[in-house]
């Protein structure tokens, strides 16, 4: 059979409101727009002004990088994050102009002092002064225009219009809007690490099982002609079988998956050697690597699920082949969980600032005019030194590119993905949630193999014993993985017992030990 390793994840945080905003099947045209409104996309939109680390990954990634493949972010709209992102680097690039001004009245006051000379008039008290008045009205302006005006206007849980920009964008800019718009609806994979789920989270399930296609099912007086079918027909009934399960905000795909490092030379998924990899085919591809699989591509049919306003987005990734007389089918479970603490300081500001708030926006923006003088001239030195250095490292990637065969052009994670980092449910009904969805797909999808063998013909009792298995939480654990759960059964023929309290082992090894003191004096 195959692995269960689901690791458990973390559960904490503070408490937070429920709330489901998309309403209809994913797969329906245009429904991707409705994940623009999702709690997840309203988190990283804010995050895009109050976090600089978080926007430069984001920038990197979606724009500046051109060599890799774009993952799709689930549950999120990643074009409108990343348009928040461009509008408060802007932000950002303008304060450190400014901040220029005052530089420069403290230069013009060095120069005053050393041209004064003995008993001359010193006016460098007087612009250095100056040159700390403007600096805060600088950063004031900046925390200002980020926090009240934009953030607590836009993006708190009562006031979200992640519609609102405030600048025009490049062309460049927006044909890079249009390659992340086109990745949301990529049938194609392009995987740069060991995992081929790029984009989905963690791996939390697995389980594989074999038919033998060629024994007949048992009938009255012997056996059944076991009849011959395709695994398209295998997958249709399962799709017809999940999309009737009528849960929320789902859809039922085919992908495929690559692997970055297998591409190159085929024009498919490269075109170009030092462009973007594709990451949409026609049909017809995908239906040649059901039918033909190949070593390095894979194809699978995916079911979504966007739970808690994108906070919550499960996967699930089935795949059948038949060998010779042998049907393999698996399956496995990814989960996006709700996105880190750092993405939800703006849940504690009040969309109405009140005096407290005021007071500490005027002492944040002192204690930043204080220190900013040993950062900024890394922030200029970095903005005028930008675009030399990404002409350098395009070069240097185009280099690697021409010169080694074996490089991987990739995705290494999503825009949503590298936003969960840490694997904390928000709420313990999540956790419930994703083991009901994830026990539902299991039951529906062995119990639709089973039906849809049974009416070929072909004996199921091993796929109903491995059914049972599967269902009743059989897990294998490997190594440095850690289970919850009740029950566990290991190996091969191994049974599930209850798990038993540490207080009555230890009861029960102290009533042992009394009974073999009390043997040996007799």
């Amino acid at each position: 059979m195959g692995n269960m390793n689901r690791a458990p994840m973390k559960v904490g945080g503070p408490p937070e409101q429920r709330v489901l905003k998309i309403g209809r099947n994913v797969s329906e045209p245009g429904a991707h727009g409705q994940w623009e409104k999702t709690e997840a996309t309203r988190y990283l939109c804010a995050s895009a002004y109050l976090s600089r680390t978080f926007r430069n990954s984001a920038i990197r990634s979606l724009l500046e990088d051109k060599h890799h493949a774009l993952a799709m972010s689930y549950g999120i709209e990643p074009v409108t994050v990343l348009k928040h992102c461009l509008i408060a680097r802007h932000l950002s690039r303008t304060r450190d102009l400014l901040l220029l001004i005052p530089a420069f009245l403290v230069l013009l006051g060095l120069w005053s002092s050393a041209a004064a000379g003995p008993g001359g008039l010193d006016l460098f008290p007087v612009l250095a002064l100056l040159a700390v008045v403007v600096a805060f009205a600088v950063i004031s302006w900046e925390q200002w225009k980020i926090e009240f005006q934009i953030v607590r206007n836009n993006f708190t849980k009562k006031r979200f219009e992640p519609g609102a920009f405030s600048r025009g964008f490049s062309m460049e800019e927006e044909q890079a809007f249009r390659e992340v718009d086109a990745a949301q609806k990529a049938n194609v994979m392009i995987y740069g690490a060991f995992s081929p789920f790029v984009g989905c989270g963690n791996n939390i399930g697995s389980w594989s099982v074999a038919v033998d296609l060629a024994k007949g099912k048992d009938d009255v007086g012997g056996y059944l002609q076991p009849k011959s079918f395709q695994v398209k027909e295998l997958y249709d009934e399962i799709n017809r079988t999940l999309r009737g399960l009528e849960f929320p905000n789902c859809s039922v795909e085919d992908k495929v998956c690559v692997s970055g490092l297998d591409i190159r030379g085929d024009d498919k998924f490269l075109p170009d050697l030092m462009g973007r990899p594709q990451i949409h085919v026609e049909p017809s591809a995908i239906e040649a690597y059901v039918t033909h699989p190949s070593l390095q591509a894979r194809h699978y049919q995916t079911f979504r699920l966007v739970d808690w306003s994108g906070e919550l987005v499960l996967t699930a990734f089935l795949r059948a082949a038949k060998t010779g007389h042998n049907l393999f089918i698996e399956a496995s479970y990814c989960l996006l969980v709700p996105v880190d603490e750092n993405h939800r300081r703006v849940d504690s500001m009040n969309p109405v600032p009140g005096w407290r708030d005021w007071l500490r926006l005027l002492s944040a923006s002192a204690m930043k005019t204080a220190f900013i003088w040993l950062v900024w001239p890394f922030y200029m030195l970095d903005l005028m030194l930008h675009p030399l250095h990404h002409w350098q490292h395009e070069r240097e990637v185009r280099r690697m590119i021409r010169e080694n065969p074996a490089f991987n052009h990739g995705a290494s994670t999503s825009l949503r993905e590298s936003a969960c980092i840490s694997n904390f449910y928000r709420r313990y009904f999540q956790k419930l949630d994703k083991e009901m969805y994830m026990k539902t797909l299991e039951s529906q999808i062995l119990n639709c193999a089973v039906e849809f063998l049974d009416a070929h013909n072909v004996d199921t009792s091993d796929l109903k014993e491995a059914q049972t298995r599967i269902i009743n939480s059989g897990i294998i654990v490997t190594g440095g993985s850690s289970v919850d759960a009740n029950t566990l059964a290991v190996g091969h023929g191994s049974t599930a017992v209850g798990e038993q309290s540490p207080d009555k082992g230890a009861i029960k090894l102290i009533r042992g030990l009394t009974r073999r003191v009390a043997a040996g004096k007799h």
